[in-house]
């Protein structure tokens, strides 16, 4: 899937590889955490930060997610930027998530791949194509990347925010919990590194995730050009503690 896309745009799928996957949870290694945000919660604050913490970034919890956003690749020298639409939706479980993921490329029509990542091996379907396992596939990140959050100094409790008609707590964390970028070096893009990144959740009064928005900034090397990618993640989380079943699909 990857290999295909970066025959099409070798600088933004290197970058994807690198930095799409906050939710998706598919690459490997952490990076230094990043100083959280200061704030002073009041008690129900910290409250809510606690029981967000307990009951859903500490535990394999089960959650449907939906996701759309975009990331926008801008190579120095005067070269045209290219901005890369990513949308989809997984249920996920544990270590093991099932569903679509839609990538726009410039110039060329959406492509949906469907996606299963069960018992540490990782399966895709192309567009009208069979399931293929990818056998190269190494999980050392979480499906779930909250569980990357080690505790109440990671997040910030920000306050009560209207959103959707509905009043929401909102938290925030400047630690970065997507994959280490590092890892894009396979995909062309050569020492690249997080410069900022900020994780807003809106969560139930319980510390049940409703909805997230995800920006950041990542910054490298690819063919000898210095890029740097700005990504703007949104996030809807449902049935969320409800069984999830995700069984490995048929391979030919």
């Amino acid at each position: 899937m990857v290999t295909d896309l970066e025959r099409r745009r070798p600088r933004a799928s290197a970058l994807l590889a690198a930095v799409l996957v906050a939710a998706c949870g598919t690459g490997g290694g952490e990076t230094p955490a990043a100083p959280a945000a200061a704030g002073s919660p009041s008690p129900s604050g910290e409250a809510i930060v606690r029981s967000f913490l307990s009951r859903f970034a500490s535990k394999s919890v089960p959650f449907h997610v939906k996701f759309d956003g975009t990331v926008t690749v801008r190579p120095t020298g005067g070269r045209a930027a290219e901005t890369v639409g990513m949308s989809g939706g997984l249920d996920a479980r544990g270590s093991d998530a099932a569903g679509t993921i839609t990538l726009e490329l410039p110039g060329a029509k959406p492509t949906e791949v469907g996606v299963v990542i069960v018992g540490g091996k990782a399966y895709a379907r192309p567009p009208g194509g069979d399931w293929q396992r990818n056998p190269g596939f190494r999980q050392t990140q979480p499906i779930n990347p909250f569980m990357k959050l080690r505790g109440a100094k990671d997040l910030q409790y920000v306050g009560v925010e209207s959103r959707g008609g509905a009043e929401l707590h909102h938290l925030r964390t400047t630690k970065w919990i997507g994959d280490d970028p590092a890892n894009a070096a396979g995909a062309g893009l050569k020492g690249a590194k997080v410069k900022s990144s900020t994780f807003d959740i809106f969560t139930e009064s319980d510390g049940t995730p409703v909805e997230a928005e995800l920006k950041f900034v990542v910054a490298g090397k690819s063919g000898g050009t210095a890029v740097e990618a700005e990504g703007d993640i949104g996030y809807e989380f449902s049935n969320v503690g409800k069984p999830v079943k995700i069984k490995p699909p048929r391979v030919p």
